[in-house]
């Protein structure tokens, strides 16, 4: 817009001289051109009048376009505030102004009512309204304008309005709600009844005649007796989280509601072994199954084989209560004939439980000697106690076949010396004189007697005497001493092995 009368002209017409020329024949004391539509530039502005220009003006023109306002919304999200201090945010375009306005809405005028307040022009986009501004009990309408700069006006738009409620708040206030704590459960297990007393309080009413009402149940069954909410699984097979809008009211009929979320975890089965595979001559194995969290009643686990005749499981295994896990023996079939290596799964499974599943390789012994020794030998060089009590398998196996076989002998001879260092009655013999538990790999020993301040030996006041040591190499080292002396015995003074 282009004022005139500064120009001091009446009747005169306007040239306009720069990147376009106009020439405007003004009966009017202002003009307007629209914006973008004409090129960007410095113009000189000059009134004529008969053709003689009588003043003139220079100006320079860029095109803005306009900025827009938009997505306006109080922090609340709610059409019903309980404060006369509220939160507004909106978005607009970068590099651009903007303010907030109030009105407070009439019943009978609707938009005309009077203006309440507008925050500051800013590129801010979010306002909190000051105190004394917004009253309880009222209606109110607001919305955004938008600008191209703080100082200039021309370029302007303006967001749609938003009707928001200033509650009553002294009745409000009289009722509050606290948050209700969520609950995480496992399987088997039971949510915490809930004293709704505990998380509502009202100025003008006692507990007892506060009201409360649980929707949004799905997965699972409420029931509120006596002011208690009791939470119960409706559907035996579902777990995941299902949230719960509690809501209390008071006998004037306010309420106040807080979400509350229940998760019911499943229970996950974890299936190990000791080993990844077994030689048929190994009779047996060791198995743990295990869960994340303890519960507060046994678990009953089902097993299954899936190939009974290369191994057998018991049919059930039990968790107790407040345990982790429990172990179990597994069976392996020594079958005749080479049927070459077989993989079997154990499964482990209980109602309300996600399943366990382990794979074992049960590698034949129905292999010639030489084929046995291979294997084992490969095993040696892993150089670790499991990978030895493999290998000692394997030579037990070839000697069984071959009793004179010089490698199988050789090999077995050694194995047995080294398996000694991990046999059941060697460690319930060291825990006995205060060794360590840990620490007991021969390849990595770290293992160490008890000690006192000085660093010297302190044997439990209770360590057996002397005559257990004794015991022990009489009952198990000395006779595997002379098994492996027999079975170098078998090697003559020819025997060469790498």
């Amino acid at each position: 817009m282009i004022d005139l009368d500064t120009m001091e002209v009446p009747d005169a017409s306007i040239l306009i001289s720069g990147p376009v020329t106009l020439t405007i024949q003004s009966l009017w004391n202002s003009f307007s051109i629209v914006s973008g539509t004409i090129p960007d530039g410095t113009y000189l502005i000059s009134k004529q009048l008969n053709g003689i220009t009588q003043s003139s003006t220079q100006l320079t023109y860029a095109f803005t376009d306009v900025p827009i306002a938009q997505n306006l919304s109080l922090t609340t999200e709610n059409d019903c505030i309980d404060t006369t201090t509220p939160e507004f945010s909106w978005s607009l375009d970068n590099g651009f102004s903007s303010n907030l306005q109030i009105y407070e809405y009439k019943e009978t005028s609707g938009y005309t009512g009077d203006l309440v307040y507008e925050s500051p022009v800013s590129q801010e986009t979010r306002t909190t309204i000051p105190d004394n501004i917004l009253k309880a009990n009222n209606a109110y309408y607001c919305r955004v304008m938008a600008y191209d700069s703080p100082t200039n006006a021309q370029n302007v738009s303006v967001s749609d309005f938003q009707h928001f409620y200033v509650n009553n708040l002294d009745k409000y206030s009289s009722l509050k709600i606290s948050i209700i704590g969520s609950q995480t459960i496992s399987k088997f297990e039971t949510f915490t009844p809930i004293s709704l007393d505990d998380y509502v309080s009202d100025l003008n009413y006692a507990d007892n005649e506060i009201s409360w009402t649980i929707q949004g149940q799905s997965a699972l069954s409420t029931r509120i007796n006596n002011r208690i909410a009791e939470i119960s699984i409706a559907n035996a097979q579902w777990t995941g989280t299902e949230s719960l809008v509690f809501t209390a009211t008071n006998p004037d009929g306010l309420s106040k509601s807080t979400l509350v979320s229940f998760t019911l975890r499943p229970v996950y089965l974890h299936l190990s072994m000791e080993y990844a595979s077994y030689l048929e001559n190994e009779n047996n194995g060791q198995a743990i199954i295990s869960i994340e969290q303890p519960l507060s009643q046994n678990l009953v686990i089902n097993l299954i084989s899936t190939d009974t005749s290369e191994m057998t499981v018991p049919s059930t295994v039990t968790i107790l209560q407040g345990d982790l896990s429990t172990e179990f023996q597994f069976n392996i079939v020594n079958d005749s004939g080479a049927d070459g290596n077989q993989m079997v799964s154990i499964r482990a499974s209980a109602n309300g439980c996600i399943e366990a599943a382990q794979e074992i390789t049960i590698r034949d012994d129905d292999l010639s000697a030489d084929k046995l020794v291979a294997e084992g030998r490969n095993y040696l060089s892993e150089l670790t106690l499991e990978y030895f009590k493999k290998a000692h398998a394997n030579f037990e196996a070839a000697v069984s076949k071959s009793s004179n076989h010089a490698d199988a002998n050789f090999f077995l001879a050694i194995t047995r010396l080294i398996n000694l260092s991990n046999t059941q009655e060697l460690n319930d013999l060291l825990t006995s004189y205060g060794v360590s538990e840990t620490g007991r790999d021969i390849f990595n020993w770290t293992a160490d007697f008890q000690r006192d301040p000085h660093g010297d030996i302190e044997l439990p006041s209770d360590s057996p005497t002397f005559d257990a040591v004794q015991s022990w190499l009489l009952n198990h080292f000395i006779p595997e001493i002379d098994a492996a002396l027999a079975n170098l015995s078998k090697i003559d003074d020819t025997f060469m092995t790498i």
